[in-house]
């Protein structure tokens, strides 16, 4: 079963009277249950597509159906309903806000959603203990390293229980052994939980964790690949 079909998708950014296609005639299908990796050098595409799928974009042309949703449908109100219930963002640079401590981060998704505090709370004290961060709840993000940053902000991504992951260079700004703690994380997400993630990247040592390889360049999908053949 398909969590995620793009059919004949393109993005064109316009600057003037300067066009730049991001995504040229894009048509895939992205697995339910798997961990995936988009790759391909600087400008090929990659967090466009991923803006696409997390709703944060829309195509100039072309259809996406998400998490059973087809976006082109959907109203800015019902996408944010969609961002909110359905997708979990985990960004390079973490997006947690400074002046909340750990605690209040993770539960921010939650409060929007309309979930009461008692009920959030517990369940970001569960998500975070897990995590094993139960010891920074009352951290200000400056307090923490950037890999414990960077599970706070996995943690914020499931608390309102996503059906998709969507991670845009979620290693970029952390060493190399935090990165490794954060795809072992993901890869028991997907094994033990069933979720799907969708993790752009430029580092190709981080393959290993996945199940599958698409390429981009120029906007256009170079190749896809099972990590069993790589």
């Amino acid at each position: 079963m398909d969590i995620v079909r793009l059919e004949n998708v393109s993005k064109v950014y316009v600057t003037g009277k300067v066009k730049y296609p991001a995504l040229r005639n894009v048509s895939i299908s992205f697995p339910k249950g798997r961990f995936i990796a988009v790759m391909g050098p600087s400008g090929s595409g990659k967090s466009t597509l991923l803006n696409l799928i997390g709703g944060l974009d829309r195509p100039t042309e072309g259809k996406i159906i998400s998490c059973g949703r087809n976006l082109e449908e959907l109203t800015s109100d019902e996408l944010a309903e969609y961002r909110n219930e359905k997708i979990g963002f985990v960004f390079q640079f973490f997006n947690l806000i400074g002046y909340l401590n750990v605690l209040e981060n993770v539960m921010l998704p939650m409060a929007i959603r309309g979930v009461n505090e008692r009920e959030g709370r517990e369940k970001a004290m569960n998500i975070l203990r897990i995590l094993g961060l139960e010891d920074k709840v009352k951290k200000k993000p400056n307090e923490l390293s950037g890999g414990e940053r960077q599970r706070v902000a996995i943690a914020r991504a499931l608390v309102n229980d996503p059906e998709l992951i969507l991670a845009d260079e979620p290693t970029g700004n952390i060493d190399s052994v935090n990165a490794k703690i954060i795809m072992g994380i993901f890869r028991k997400l997907v094994d033990e939980k069933g979720m799907t993630i969708i993790m752009v990247t430029h580092n190709i040592e981080l393959s290993r964790f996945c199940d599958m390889v698409v390429r981009l360049r120029d906007g256009v999908i170079e190749n896809v690949e099972e990590v069993s053949e790589l």
